[in-house]
């Protein structure tokens, strides 16, 4: 069995490299393992200029 679970107080910004969870493994109810699952990106808080940003980029990406 698989369980996955995040930090309750994951907010952006998250860094790359940070820990954001952990995954835990069991069979027959017994625990196998435990890994921390760690952000691969970092993840920018958003704000109205870059979400601005982000979509006249897009839009214009699409027009291309």
């Amino acid at each position: 069995m698989q369980n996955i679970s995040f930090n309750d107080s994951l907010q952006a910004p998250i860094e790359k490299g940070a820990i954001i969870g952990e995954a835990t493994y069991s069979l027959d109810n017994k625990v196998i393992k435990k890994v921390n699952i760690i952000a691969s990106d970092t993840v920018s808080k958003l704000t109205l200029v870059n979400m601005t940003t982000t979509l006249y980029n897009t839009w214009f990406n699409l027009l291309r």
